[in-house]
């Protein structure tokens, strides 16, 4: 019953308040949230229009803490601003600028001294935009985090999703170096659901 109600829903062109999930908890790593190691950070990471599978607005986004030892669970962060924009490629070039689609990278969230608290071990912990972020649900979707510095860290689930998905560089920085393991995301907003897929419909059902 509950698939044939959404399926209804979709029809009518209802929308609900959900999330996203993108990846999976399979490597702990110190990213993007790594202040004693980054003290300035510019980071890419990639998620494809296949992962995201709906039209959405977006208006946050969370990380899934890992049990790592050195973690201290909190993150204190510079002047730190989150960008996020449009790629037609399945993986990242170098060259930051060179990701987004022209006119597609938009300013979401931008704060200075910023302490970032996660909860218990494999809990989730959110970022809430400024300004959401629609995402029409198709092209590929860069998420970039950018501060000019840190300290304390707060180690993430993440996952090895294939060539060059995730960038990171200095802040400031023109280029950066590609790496294969990115986060494990919750993008979290109001879904689309008059243009949601059967990826979308997995989402919402939990199934």
């Amino acid at each position: 019953m509950k698939s044939a109600f959404l399926v209804a829903m979709i029809l009518i062109g209802v929308s609900s308040a959900d999330f996203v999930d993108v990846g999976q908890d399979s490597i702990g790593m110190n990213r993007p949230f790594c202040g004693d190691c980054w003290q300035s950070l510019r980071f890419q990471m990639l998620a494809l229009d296949s992962e995201i599978g709906t039209a959405m607005t977006i208006g946050s986004i969370s990380f899934k803490r890992a049990p790592l030892g050195s973690d201290d669970g909190y993150v204190n962060l510079g002047t730190f601003q989150i960008y996020m924009g449009l790629c037609q490629s399945d993986q990242l070039s170098v060259t930051f600028e060179n990701n987004y689609l022209p006119g597609s990278r938009i300013l979401v969230y931008d704060h200075d001294s910023v302490t970032i608290t996660a909860g218990a071990p494999d809990e989730w912990f959110e970022i809430q935009f400024d300004t959401p972020y629609f995402y029409a649900g198709h092209d590929n979707l860069v998420i970039e985090l950018t501060w000019d510095a840190g300290s304390e860290s707060i180690f993430t689930w993440g996952y090895n999703a294939g060539p060059a998905r995730l960038i990171s560089g200095g802040y400031g920085h023109t280029t950066g170096d590609a790496e294969t393991a990115i986060s494990h995301i919750r993008l979290n907003g109001t879904l689309d659901l008059e243009r949601a897929t059967f990826g979308g419909i997995k989402v919402l059902t939990g199934r």
